[in-house]
């Protein structure tokens, strides 16, 4: 699509000036927006094209000494597509979903086609997180029925997020926008470690 990127409603700098940048690219364009970044003082979004083109600024971002670049992809489907997105991308949406809030600085870059989607409203999204602590009581068969309603699907081995497994005291989860599974050991009703 596009190889160059500009601003049509130029953003207010903190003196006031009205900005309006030529046609940039690459690194050109990666410099100027971590210099935005750094003067805005706040999480700055940046519409791309596609997601190419949001990839590539992201990685242009990540050379040079810049805030902290994320990625907010889109659903990699088109909308009369008879399948879901892929469980890592619903993880990797909701895993900056859930840090936006407490962001203080950084580059959010998300393709347009990721923009004109709804969103969950922030505080459902922050209302829907599980805090569990080692001590705590857990009905197993109340907290199956929460993660089944919650779209988590049961199987015998968890490999990617959005699944759980149960055998015996043991649950294995995948969290979703999370790295990584964790295990759960009950003793009875009590959650005796995580890992």
């Amino acid at each position: 699509m596009a190889d160059s990127f500009s601003i049509l409603n130029p953003p207010r700098l903190v003196d006031g000036q009205c900005i309006d940048w030529p046609e940039l690219s690459g690194l050109g364009l990666a410099l100027a927006l971590a210099t935005l970044a750094r003067r805005q003082g706040g999480p700055l979004l940046v519409a791309a094209p596609d997601g190419y083109f949001a990839r590539q600024l992201r990685d242009d971002l990540q050379q040079l000494d810049a805030p902290r670049a994320e990625l907010f992809p889109d659903w990699e489907i088109l909308p009369y597509d008879l399948y879901s997105p892929h469980p890592d991308l619903i993880s990797r949406r909701l895993d900056l979903l859930s840090r936006l809030p407490g962001m203080s600085e950084g580059i959010v870059i998300a393709p347009v086609s990721a923009l004109i989607q709804r969103l969950a409203p922030p505080a459902w999204i922050q209302g829907q997180s599980l805090n569990l602590a080692v001590g705590e009581t857990l009905d197993p068969s109340q907290f199956r029925n929460r993660l089944s309603d919650a779209g988590y699907l049961l199987s015998d081995q968890v490999w990617q997020p959005g699944q759980f497994a149960v055998r015996g005291s043991v649950l294995d989860l995948w969290p979703m926008g999370r790295p990584q599974p964790y295990r759960l050991e009950l003793f009875d009703d009590e959650v005796e470690s995580i890992r």
